[in-house]
Order: C-alpha cells, then structure tokens, then sequence
C-alpha cells in the first residue's frame, strides 16, 4: 500500500516551518536537487481567540475522512477491508480521544494559575500566564503514522503552538491523505505536513524549532537531539523501551498469557510498549512457554491469510 505510493515523496514540493521568536522560516525543498531555499518572514502571535478558533476547527470528522481514504486506497490495492479496520482501532480511536481530552480542558488550561508570592511581597499578587512557544517541529515514524502525528499535535495546538509535521519516508501514501486532511483544516502557515524525501529528516532536525518532538528508534534519536543541541532546542524524545511483563505467583496463566500475546503482536508487534519480555515464576516458566505458543497458533495458524 505505501511502496506503491512512493512517486508521492519525489514530487512533493516540500515545505519546512521553524521559528525562534517571532521568525518563522520557510523552506522549500527543491526536488530533485535537494537544495534549500529559505525565505524569513513575520508571524504573529497566536492571542487567546485565534487560539480556541483554531482548536474548534481540530475535529474528528475530518479523521473519519481520513480514515475512509485510507480504506479505499487500501481495498483498491487488494486489501481485505476488515483488515483496515485495524486502523480504527490503532490510530483513529486514540487520536479522537486525545482530541475529546484536550477539548475539554482547553479553557482551563489557559487560565493564569495564580501563586502565592510570600510575605516579604505582600500585598502582591504573583501568578503563571502560560504562553505558546511559538513553532513545533513533529518527526513521525511509520509504525503508527496517524497517531503519532495527531497526538503531538494536539498538544502543540492545545498550547497556542503552530506545527509543522515531517511523515516518514516509508508512509508517503498516509503523508498524501494527512496532508490533504491537514490543509482542509489549518492554512499552511498554522499546521503543515510533508513527507520524507532523502535528507530532509536530518534537515528537518537542524532547524531553530521552538520545541522538537520525535517518535522512533533510539539510535536516530541521539542524531536528532545532538542535531537540536546546536541550536539549544529542547527536545522530547519518545524511543520505547524495554517493556516487562510481570507475572505474580499464583496468577492463572489462562488468564495472563492472552493479553499478553496480544499485545506482543499486536500491529505486528511494532508498538513501542509492547512487552519485551516476561518475569515469570520459574516453575510455570514452562506452562507459559506452552500456552503463549498455542495462543500465537489460534491467532495466527498460518503465515498467510490470516483473518
């Protein structure tokens, strides 16, 4: 589905947003020479009101879209449309529900919180007033393409932020639906989508982001926080993890092994919290060995075709 898409990261005219301050820099990645050509101009800030039009435009109608695109696409490329329904399941769902969650709490979260300033300043009155850094850089891996775009996202714009997101290479087709979805919703210069293309990713890291978030593997998160370092943007890395499953004694193993093989293979076993091993009591080591495998046999009893 996404191999036979990759024309899509080749003609893409690539647009790449940063900022420090009030300079946002746009950057236009010609293709094929790959040679950046950046033009600085002036951004304002976004004030309370643009803040929560911009948020009531963010929905879940515009996901359901996204989602039916993607199911066509995938049925057209000779997928089995039960089979995208996993996506619902791993992509729509949680993104809707980090949408609902923020909605809810926006207002509030943008009220001062008020401090106590101590007795040596009385009368005084102290409090916070929170305000958005300015521009967000969001890098997305391919494993959960929808997701882990959307949810950065949402707090960038939860915060009054603008984003720019840089899909993965290996996802041009998922790069195609969001950035179409995206420019439905926010002009360019409030939330922008491009798609990976040879060098961008490293690029895109080097630039004076107010704040950087990525999702992906350990190793190409230090390049891209040593990348960030040089321009003192700070970073949240989200790399995985070794993940245990711990087994009390006494537990049933009926009861333990399913959700645990679940979430094992669950999206082909490429979620970073999925267990990575298991503390087991040693004498039921071997009736977990057991079950896990006839466990795995009735969820998959084939290599192929598997429903």
């Amino acid at each position: 589905f996404e191999r036979d898409s990759t024309a899509f990261a080749d003609s893409m005219d690539t647009s790449v947003i940063a900022s420090r301050g009030d300079r946002l820099a746009l950057v236009r990645l010609d293709q094929p020479s790959g040679e950046f050509d950046m033009t600085l101009f002036i951004v304002a800030g976004c004030d309370d009101h643009d803040r929560l039009t911009v948020w009531e435009t963010f929905g879940g109608e515009q996901l359901q879209d996204a989602h039916d695109e993607l199911d066509r696409r995938w049925v057209e490329q000779g997928g089995d449309h039960d089979q995208a329904e996993f996506t619902v399941l791993a992509e729509i769902l949680p993104s809707l529900e980090g949408i609902r969650y923020a909605s809810r709490r926006i207002k509030k979260w943008m009220k001062p919180s008020r401090r106590r300033p101590g007795l040596l300043y009385l009368p005084a009155r102290a409090c916070v007033l929170y305000q958005p850094l300015g521009v967000v850089g969001i890098i997305t891996p391919w494993n959960y393409p929808v997701y882990l775009a959307i949810g950065p996202l949402v707090g960038a714009l939860a915060a009054g932020n603008r984003a720019m997101i840089k899909m993965s290479a290996f996802t041009p087709a998922t790069a195609m639906v969001m950035r179409k979805m995206m420019a439905e919703i926010f002009a360019e210069d409030q939330v922008a989508v491009i798609g990976g293309a040879p060098g961008l990713g490293s690029a895109f890291s080097k630039l004076e982001w107010d704040h950087l978030v990525f999702t992906g593997s350990t190793s190409v998160g230090r390049h891209v926080m040593r990348a960030a370092a040089d321009n003192l943007t700070p970073v949240t890395l989200e790399l995985g993890g070794k993940s245990p499953a711990i087994i009390a004694p006494g537990m049933a193993l009926a009861e333990a092994v399913p959700p645990i093989a679940f979430g094992k293979v669950f999206n082909m076993g490429q979620t970073c919290v999925a267990p990575d091993y298991v503390l087991c009591p040693r004498p039921v080591v071997d009736e977990f060995v057991a079950r896990f495998s006839d466990v795995l046999g009735e969820m998959y009893p084939t290599m192929a075709d598997n429903e």
